[in-house]
C-alpha cells in the first residue's frame, strides 16, 4: 500500500514498532539519564521489570486505541503504566503526559519525510479523540492509586498512635 493514501489506522499499523520504540524513549526521558538508561534496556524482565512494565502498558494502549471501540484491557494496560508512576510523587499532569507525547508523534510521524501521508482529518480527530478519552481514565485510574497510598500512610499512622499510646500508658503504669 502506497503510504499517501493510507488510512490513519493502516499507517500506525504498519509503523507500529517505529512509533513505539520513539514513544518508549520519550517517555523515558522524562527521567533522569541514569534511570533512563536502566529502565531503556529490555533485555530481561527480571532485572528490569519497571522499564518492561512501561514498555508493556506503552504497547498495549497503543493497540488499544487502534481498535475501533476500547475494550476494559485498556485500563489494564494504563494501570501497568500509572501504578508506577503514582508512587513517584508526580502531578497528575506530569504522571499522564506519556499520553500526550503519543498525540504530539502520531502527528509528527504522519507529517515528515518519508512517511508523510494524507489521511483525513476526521481519522486524525477520532485517534486524539481516544487518546484523549485514555486520558480520563488514566486520570481516574491515577487518583484510585493516590488514594489507596494515602489511605495506606493514614493506616500505619494510626497504627504508630496506637503503639506510642499503649507505650505511654505501659510507662504511667
Amino acid at each position: 500500500m502506497d503510504h499517501s493514501d493510507a488510512t490513519l489506522k493502516d499507517f500506525l499499523l504498519q509503523n507500529k514498532d517505529n512509533i513505539l520504540e520513539k514513544w518508549f524513549k520519550l517517555v523515558l526521558q522524562e527521567y533522569p539519564a541514569e534511570t533512563t538508561r536502566f529502565w531503556g534496556n529490555l533485555q530481561n524482565i527480571f532485572t528490569n521489570p519497571v522499564g518492561n512494565s512501561f514498555y508493556e502498558g506503552l504497547q498495549g494502549v497503543y493497540e488499544e486505541l487502534l481498535q475501533e471501540k476500547t475494550t476494559d484491557n485498556l485500563s489494564l494496560y494504563l494501570d501497568k503504566i500509572i501504578r508506577i508512576k503514582a508512587v513517584q510523587d508526580l502531578s497528575p499532569s506530569q504522571a499522564l503526559y506519556f499520553l500526550l507525547l503519543l498525540k504530539g508523534l502520531v502527528r509528527e510521524e504522519v507529517s515528515v519525510g518519508k512517511n508523510r501521508v494524507r489521511i483525513s482529518v476526521r481519522d486524525l480527530l477520532a485517534f486524539e479523540t481516544r487518546v484523549d478519552e485514555a486520558m480520563l481514565l488514566a486520570f481516574n485510574i491515577y487518583m484510585q492509586c493516590r488514594e489507596k497510598i494515602y489511605q495506606l500512610r493514614v493506616s500505619e499512622l494510626r497504627k504508630r498512635c496506637d503503639l506510642l499510646e499503649r507505650v505511654n500508658m505501659a510507662n504511667e503504669g
